[in-house]
């Protein structure tokens, strides 16, 4: 007697939980006033169209969003409300088709005072029509205040100072 045993899945579903889905930084390291760039990146790599895509996406803690920064290559108005970022309340992409991706990008400023050796961690949530969330993640350490100084030298002469002379150094 033959006997055979038949697997199959469904295949008729968008599909964004996958590699080409993705959150990046342009810094994993930055200082107090820089500005770091997020990129989220959405891909459907199932057959069918994802629907009602949206993306939601807050400053993270010890940052400050930087106005007008939020752009995209989904197709949907990235103007800000009263000068925060569409992504705060959901960037609504809606219909992602099959085998396609879209990216949208956004920028905030390291706020001042941040401590050194802080993580800024930054999280997208990708939700559509019938599958689950998505979430991706990206940190930035916060590195130390580098503070430069000049310094100023009086009590020599042509640039030597006789033994003996008293120097006093300014530094600003």
């Amino acid at each position: 007697a033959l006997s055979y045993l038949l697997l199959t899945s469904d295949t008729d579903a968008p599909r964004l939980d996958n590699a080409g889905t993705s959150k990046l930084a342009s810094a994993s390291e930055a200082r107090p006033g820089d500005v770091i760039t997020y990129f989220i990146r959405v891909s459907n790599d199932g057959n069918v169209a994802a629907s009602a895509v949206k993306i939601t996406d807050s400053p993270p803690a010890g940052t400050t969003y930087v106005s007008e920064s939020t752009t995209t290559t989904c197709g949907a108005s990235t103007t800000d409300v009263g000068g925060v970022s569409p992504l705060q309340t959901g960037l609504t992409i809606g219909s992602l088709p099959a085998r396609q991706a879209c990216q949208v990008q956004f920028s905030t400023r390291v706020n001042e005072g941040l401590a050194a050796g802080t993580v800024v961690r930054n999280t997208a949530t990708i939700t559509a029509d019938s599958i689950d969330d998505v979430q991706r993640e990206t940190s930035t350490t916060v590195l130390p205040v580098v503070t430069r100084f000049e310094k100023a030298v009086a009590g020599g002469v042509g640039g030597a100072a006789a033994p003996g002379t008293v120097l006093t150094y300014t530094l600003t």
